[in-house]
Parts: C-alpha cells; sequence; structure tokens
C-alpha cells in the first residue's frame, strides 16, 4: 500500500460558529453601543480585531498563488489576520511559533526540565505543621533526584 500524500487543505472559517455570529451581530454591537449614550463605544483595537478576523482566510480579502516547479500545480492561500485575541488559527500559530523559537533559541538545552513530585496525603498534613520535617522531606527528595541525573 502506498502511502498517502499529503495536501493542503485551506480553511475555510466562515462555516465556524465563531465566524458566523461575529459576521451576523457585529454591526448590531456597534450601532447599539453608539446609539447608548450612557455605553462606551468599544476600542479602536477591539473593533480592528473584529473586522480583521472577518476577513482571515478568506480568498475574497487577498491571496497569494503559489505554484510548484516540479508538478506545476497552482494554489490560492488567503492572507491571514495575524492577530492573537479571537482568531484561533492565528493564534495557534503565533503560540506554536513561540513557543518553538522559546525551545530552539532562548531555554538552552537540559535533559530534564522539570520534576514533579508528589507526597502522600497524611504526610502533607504532618509537613503543613512542622518545618523540619518539609526540610528533612526536601533534602531527601533533592539527593534522590540527585542521584538519578
Amino acid at each position: 500500500m502506498a502511502p498517502a500524500i499529503a495536501t493542503y487543505e485551506p480553511r475555510d472559517p466562515s462555516h465556524t460558529l465563531l465566524y458566523t455570529v461575529v459576521a451576523d451581530h457585529l454591526e448590531t454591537l456597534l450601532a447599539s453601543r453608539e446609539a447608548d449614550p450612557d455605553a462606551r463605544g468599544l476600542p479602536a483595537y477591539v473593533k480592528r480585531e473584529l473586522y480583521d478576523y472577518l476577513q482571515c482566510g478568506v480568498l475574497a480579502h487577498g491571496f497569494l498563488r503559489l505554484g510548484c516547479d516540479t508538478c506545476h500545480k497552482k494554489l490560492l492561500l488567503a492572507f491571514s489576520c495575524k492577530r492573537r485575541g479571537l482568531c484561533s488559527s492565528c493564534a495557534g500559530r503565533r503560540m506554536a511559533q513561540t513557543a518553538a523559537h522559546l525551545v530552539e533559541q532562548v531555554i538552552p538545552w537540559v535533559p530534564t526540565r522539570q520534576w514533579v513530585v508528589s507526597v502522600p496525603v497524611p504526610l502533607r498534613y504532618w509537613m503543613a505543621v512542622s518545618q523540619d520535617l518539609t526540610a528533612t522531606v526536601h533534602t531527601i527528595i533533592r539527593t534522590t533526584i540527585g542521584r538519578i541525573m
């Protein structure tokens, strides 16, 4: 059996529930906020975030035409909003890029990043009232982990 070839599937944000709600009710929300004298309008950056979200991933709002030199296949790639607040696609991509940058460029490589130690519940109660017992348990844990490393 031949392995499956990975193909690009463009996302269509206009079919998501969030997109539908924002598209259907954004103008009503903005008009009601401006019509009410007691209500403050939305900040400009919030309006910009909402309008950019409605354009994210929609070919009608701009795209790149990509082509492969070997197979001559053409592909349209819609522009993204590159925002973090509302757009789950752009926020997820940004989160993954930030995590990759931290792991590859910022945080030095170590064999183990952290240890999670769980102490039995009855011992927790005793440790809560005794600093000496807490120090002893901490020393035991630290030396045990030191021997493993």
